[in-house]
């Protein structure tokens, strides 16, 4: 089995002023680099602002969400996520665990989320997005390093 690094990007990438939805990262995944049996590994450090106001961290793969979480603490300020999508013996079945806010880092222990299922066709190219979404316009979500990798 091989590990292939996709992409990285450690260079700060920030939402601020708004409280729409925005893309702090976005990768084309080439068709058929993900195989039947394929798994994609994403792993992300964040910063944000500490407050109670909602801050909401998403990893989608060709406009399915696989993760999504939020933080309300105003003692939080940090966040390190990792999401690994496993394509189940087909290129159009993906599984992943579950993430919420009880459960943001994602991947290891117990969950009383279920897992992320998808049905992207990996066959093809299909973007990696990450957003970040604020509740409050003052505020800041900083996506400070992504590393994408796959396993074959």
């Amino acid at each position: 089995a091989a590990v292939i690094v996709l992409g990285k990007q450690h260079t700060a990438s920030s939402v601020t002023g708004t409280t729409a939805e925005t893309t702090l990262y976005s990768l084309v995944i080439p068709g058929g680099t993900i195989k039947a049996n394929g798994v994609l590994k994403i792993i992300a450090l964040w910063s944000f602002t500490g407050s109670v106001n909602s801050k909401t961290f998403q990893m989608k793969l060709g406009g399915t969400v696989f993760y999504t979480t939020s933080t309300v603490s105003a003692t939080y300020v940090a966040l390190q996520s990792q999401q690994i999508i496993r394509n189940r013996n087909s290129a159009s079945s993906q599984i992943a665990s579950g993430s919420s806010t009880a459960n943001p880092g994602v991947g290891f222990g117990f969950s009383t989320v279920a897992p992320h299922i998808g049905t992207v066709d990996t066959s093809v190219d299909q973007t990696l997005i990450i957003t970040g979404q604020l509740a409050n316009t003052g505020e800041t979500i900083t996506l400070e390093s992504v590393v994408v990798e796959v396993m074959r």
